[in-house]
């Protein structure tokens, strides 16, 4: 399971590979940033983590910005969590999965946990939700892992029962 820093607009991702660092120019994009230009965007970032899935259903950019993004672009998916329970975590799970319909990423399916209702269940639970969510993606053929903000990473994750490569 990776675990990532929330990555805002244009940002380096460090990733390691074979024992080296190598850096890849990443943004986030959602409904929020509209419908981007992407074959200006390919020119600069090499990666992308798209919202798949909001509250209410698919991101309404999702399928212009999956498209896209695909012509030079790596990309991967997030699903930010309004999950108060496993069964809740599971069906943002499904959801996720019925969206993306075995379509192919570059990168993970990442658990988006930074929901401040969620912070306040405490860490086994957030850690019960996290698992019930990743499992299921990953049973689905997946590289999944969670996105969240440097906060939730220090202080609000459980990174001691949550198994990270």
């Amino acid at each position: 399971m990776l675990v990532i820093g929330r990555l805002i607009r244009q940002t380096e991702i460090n990733t390691i590979r074979r024992g080296d660092s190598m850096k890849l120019l990443g943004i986030d994009v959602s409904s929020y940033q509209g419908k981007p230009d992407w074959k200006k965007v390919s020119k600069t970032v090499e990666v992308a983590i798209l919202r798949v899935h909001q509250k209410t259903g698919i991101d309404t950019s999702f399928e212009h910005n999956y498209k896209g993004a695909r012509n030079g672009v790596l990309v991967g998916v997030y699903k930010y969590s309004y999950a108060k329970t496993v069964a809740e975590a599971e069906k943002e799970a499904d959801a996720v999965l019925a969206v993306l319909n075995n379509r192919h990423l570059d990168f993970p399916v990442f658990y988006d946990l930074e929901w401040d209702k969620q912070a306040a269940l405490g860490k086994a639970a957030i850690a019960s939700i996290a698992k019930a969510f990743l499992n299921k993606i990953t049973k689905a053929g997946y590289k999944a892992g969670i996105y969240c903000n440097t906060n939730w990473y220090k202080n609000i994750l459980d990174t001691k029962t949550l198994n990270y490569d």
